[in-house]
């Protein structure tokens, strides 16, 4: 009858989990003991693997791989959660990824370090005003940015003789210069190059038939056959 009690009793204790800890087994749920006792998990649940222990969007399973913490939306208190982190590519355990000293939240692209509040965009001409990207996190881009707008006629600078460049409310414009003069435009196979609404404009070369000029050596040369 002893016998029958205490079997009864250890089933019982077996199915509440009242075993001490070094009678049971891990629970295998994919997060290691130590780490799960470090946010106060249960190593021997399998179940809280799925459990979202700060309602941030991602279980603690999902946080131990990405390496954020369970018990913290923000694991670094940068201003991004921790599901757009990982969505992002930047660090939960680093608030500055690129090390600009900007933290990730308020860089408008924190995996570039040459890209931050902290960058420069312009003076006008430098390649900072025509790279399509916002580097100061202004929200204005090259030509838009204050920083590359032209203060002078002379900062702006026009492709050929057939158009002048000229400073209108910080940006640079192109007015066309006269229609028909004489202008080059540096295609060795034209010719009568003349200016035709601001662009130089030239007629391609007369060649033998089957043959075209070739602009490596500016010469007419025979066609392949097809």
């Amino acid at each position: 009858m002893k016998t029958k009690y205490v079997l009864a009793a250890l089933a019982a204790v077996i199915f509440l989990g009242l075993l001490p800890a070094a009678c049971r087994k891990p629970d295998n749920d994919g997060m290691p003991a130590d780490w799960e006792k470090k946010y106060h998990l249960n190593p021997y649940d399998p179940s809280d693997a799925e459990q979202d222990k700060d309602d941030d969007g991602l279980n603690n399973l999902q946080e131990y791989q990405f390496g954020s913490d369970p018990t913290k939306p923000d694991s670094d208190d940068d201003g991004i959660l921790d599901p757009f982190e990982q969505q992002a590519g930047t660090s939960a355990k680093n608030p500055d990824t690129d090390g600009d000293g900007v933290p990730d939240g308020s860089d408008c692209m924190p995996l570039n370090p040459a890209i931050s509040p902290h960058a420069q965009e312009g003076p006008i001409g430098s390649p900072s005003c025509i790279d399509t990207f916002d580097n100061d996190c202004d929200g204005a881009i090259d030509s838009t940015d204050p920083g590359c707008a032209c203060r002078a006629d002379s900062d702006c600078k026009s492709p050929d003789s057939c158009s002048s460049a000229v400073c209108e409310n910080g940006a640079c414009r192109l007015k066309p210069g006269p229609e028909g003069a004489v202008c080059d435009d540096r295609n060795c196979c034209t010719d009568q190059d003349r200016c035709r609404a601001g662009t130089c404009l030239g007629k391609l070369k007369l060649c033998p038939l089957n043959q075209a000029c070739d602009s490596s050596s500016c010469k007419c040369s025979p066609q392949p056959h097809k």
